[in-house]
């Protein structure tokens, strides 16, 4: 007989990777401590700590 279906990963995936979102979007990606401004705003406003292209996906 066939083997039984694995179990259902995407359903499980979801759940681990909401709240890294939401954490990065409440803290600045490189010092991991809360920004001021929410995140998104302190860090374009940032000369010296500008997002990277991948973590503009996160926001």
């Amino acid at each position: 007989p066939p083997a039984p279906p694995p179990p259902p990963a995407p359903a499980a995936a979801p759940a681990p990777d909401a709240p890294v979102r939401r954490r990065r979007a409440d803290k600045d990606p490189k010092s991991g401590k809360p920004s001021e401004s929410g995140g998104y705003a302190e860090i374009e406003s940032s000369d010296d700590d500008l997002p990277e292209p991948g973590d503009r996906d996160y926001f």
